[in-house]
């Protein structure tokens, strides 16, 4: 049987195991980032291991419509897996097989290499030709990079390991008549305001270190009307541009003793009449199999809603001094 290979290499800026994290959710991730490429991947059989056989549907950008793959090596410890296409008219009438090794290898600087290798294995004497062979790397390429830009937010890859981590969100909307960078500015003085609106809610919230950029490291202390007593956060991405803020609750007995940290997106968006769209998502990363019950879900976008809408009315009862 003929075979000719083929392989694309990327230098990428992220650590070898948080880069294997996500490929080993790219059955998730792609079909949102690239569904010209990608409509559907579908599990068929197995948990992602070895003998798993998956099912993907091709978008409007690729030649063909389907296929069916199968996992033959899964390599956790070292970033490697093989996997072989054995259905679908993506083999077209020459190939008998199309199999995949992606080896993913750590860099000096923290960062990682990218290796996928492609083999295809021909019925006959035709094989796939140069132009084939340069497209397919090509392809690799521009998912790549569309799943690394959809990555690199952080917050998002957060919400989309869910398959990987044990991680339960929730989010509140709500919409208001402040313009968006207005509101953006009153929710950046949150450790002055909360206090004074809500100090049923709020006792105090401290600057530990920072000067509320990235990095920042806030106390919370909270009032009789929280059943906890405090927390620790720290602030991971505070764009000022696109009014979003993500922080880290990462100490404190809000997270119970199942919880290994609470993160935060807050995302503020303008609306056509003037006024702006408020977001808050919570995601609760759990210890253990142990998770937050609906009921708490529930009373976390209440607590939230009661919150904005004291600061909401705090504003414009002292609306000259804002």
């Amino acid at each position: 049987m003929a075979a000719v290979s083929t392989e694309v290499q990327i230098v990428n800026s992220f650590p070898a195991d948080k880069l294997f994290k996500i490929l080993s959710n790219i059955h998730n991730l792609a079909p949102k980032v690239v569904p010209e490429v990608y409509k559907s991947i579908t599990t068929i059989e197995g948990d992602l291991g070895v003998g798993t056989i998956q099912s993907h549907v091709y978008g409007d950008a690729v030649p063909y419509t389907s296929s069916k793959q199968k996992f033959d090596v899964v390599d956790v410890n070292n970033f490697y897996v093989e996997y072989t296409v054995f259905e679908g008219d993506i083999l077209s009438d020459y190939l008998d097989s199309i199999a995949h090794r992606i080896k993913i290898s750590p860099t000096a600087d923290g960062g990682a290499v990218y290796r996928h290798t492609t083999v295809f294995k021909c019925k006959g004497e035709t094989k796939p030709t140069e132009d084939v062979l340069t497209q397919t790397n090509e392809g690799y390429k521009k998912v790549f990079k569309a799943i690394e830009a959809y990555s690199e937010s952080g917050f998002l890859l957060y919400l989309q390991l869910i398959s990987i981590m044990a991680v339960v969100s929730t989010e509140v909307e709500i919409v208001n008549s402040f313009p968006a960078d207005k509101l953006y500015k009153i929710l950046s003085n949150f450790h002055n305001l909360a206090p004074k609106a809500v100090p049923a809610v709020y006792k105090s919230i401290t600057i530990i270190e920072g000067d509320l950029g990235v990095g920042t490291i806030q106390s919370h202390v909270y009032g009789d009307a929280v059943p906890y007593t405090s927390s620790k956060q720290k602030f991971d991405v505070v764009d000022v541009d696109n009014f979003c803020v993500e922080y880290t609750v990462f100490e404190g007995d809000i997270l119970s003793d199942y919880l290994d940290s609470i993160a935060h997106r807050i995302k503020i968006s303008p609306t056509a009449d003037g006024g702006s769209v408020y977001r808050h998502t919570t995601v609760f990363k759990c210890k253990g199999e142990t998770k937050p019950t609906e009921d708490v879900l529930t009373q976390t976008n209440e607590g939230y809603k009661k919150v904005f809408k004291a600061m909401e009315a705090y504003v414009l009862a002292n609306a000259d001094a804002f």
